[in-house]
């Protein structure tokens, strides 16, 4: 988890506010001052120099816009955060399973789309 901006830039707004075939202009989604990643390095191959992906899934975002709501303090959200995704579904827990995938402009850069982490067996 790394810092973002707090606002959403003015690029980012002006897509916000474009006119929407579909029905009313629905109000601006609230901007999550944190950028979710995962770091890691493959366990079958010790030279790995280590990955690192941003999530753009939409579980931890919520998560933390939830917390937020409900506790009201943005450090305490982003601490359950944190305790779900590290300590809850993590390696040593789960068998966790990042679904990856590229964008056009950036077809050598993955991220993390979707996480699955079953329970060990």
């Amino acid at each position: 988890m790394v810092p973002d901006q707090p606002g959403w830039s003015d690029q980012q707004l002006a897509i916000m506010s474009q006119e929407n075939l579909f029905g009313p202009r629905k109000n601006p989604l609230q901007k999550i001052p944190w950028t979710f990643r995962y770091r890691f390095r493959c366990a079958d191959n010790p030279a790995c120099p280590g990955h690192d992906l941003q999530v753009f899934d939409w579980e931890p975002y919520e998560l933390y816009r939830g917390q937020l709501e409900k506790k009201g303090h943005s450090d305490v959200a982003r601490a359950d955060v944190l305790r779900k995704y590290n300590d809850e579904m993590g390696c040593i827990q789960r068998n966790v399973h990042l679904f990856v995938g590229t964008t056009i402009s950036h077809p050598k850069q993955f991220s993390c789309i979707g996480v699955y982490a079953p329970p060990r067996s």
